[in-house]
């Protein structure tokens, strides 16, 4: 049994924006495939990654959304 649960952590900004990632193209046959995923904020779109995996593709718009958010020091 699993112990109740303590208050919620404040998620941080890169972790709301992390968490509104979508997969906009998928390119390539499926052994050599290229996702292009894109980051958006209730203000709209705020960055855009490739990869040839979804991981590596989320990776790259999330790290372009915490330059484009001035979240980068």
């Amino acid at each position: 049994r699993r112990p109740p649960r303590s208050t919620p952590t404040p998620s941080s900004a890169a972790s709301d924006v992390y968490k509104r990632q979508s997969v906009v193209q998928e390119e390539g046959p499926p052994h050599d495939r290229m996702f292009t995923i894109e980051v958006s904020t209730s203000e709209g779109v705020v960055g855009h990654g490739s990869g040839r995996s979804k991981k590596q593709g989320s990776i790259a718009a999330a790290e372009a959304a915490v330059v484009t958010l001035g979240l980068k020091r």
